[in-house]
């Protein structure tokens, strides 16, 4: 990776609160089921957020920003997380099926969907350069999710 790509990764987690962006997340959800979203850099380098749900829709999150600006670059980067995202649900539907048939048991304070859970990905930015990105690239930071 160079210098341009880990400056591009550094200014997606500057806006993610360090998730690093461009990638599928899968974290601990509600009601036994995962979260599943990722950070999409647009072109003008504004991060927002997508959800992808079980049954294959998309929600996003555009923290504030009045409009995206997408090229085709980025459809299909949404096109192959939605694809991964997929193959994550298919797990988690499997999981449950061995756990309702008897298959898994479940034992006290073991998470069955933790070997899902994404790992390695926030990315840590030295507050000095967090803040000069800021002023110069005029984005803002928010808090990690989950």
């Amino acid at each position: 990776m160079d210098e341009f790509e880990k400056t591009i990764r550094m200014t997606g987690a500057i806006q993610t609160g360090g998730e690093v962006p461009n990638q599928l997340i899968v974290r601990p959800g509600s009601d036994e089921y995962p979260e599943i979203y990722a950070h999409i850099m647009d072109i003008e380098m504004d991060v927002f957020t997508v959800t992808f749900n079980i049954d294959d829709t998309f929600k996003f999150q555009t923290h504030s920003m009045d409009y995206l600006a997408l090229d085709r670059g980025t459809l299909d980067l949404l096109l192959d997380l939605q694809s991964e995202a997929e193959s994550v649900w298919g797990c988690v539907q499997d999981i449950h099926a061995q756990i309702d048939a008897g298959d898994i048991v479940l034992q006290n304070g073991i998470d069955p969907l933790q070997s899902l859970y994404t790992k390695n990905d926030t990315l840590d930015v030295p507050d000095r350069l967090a803040e000069a990105l800021s002023t110069h690239l005029h984005i803002r930071t928010r808090p990690q999710r989950g």
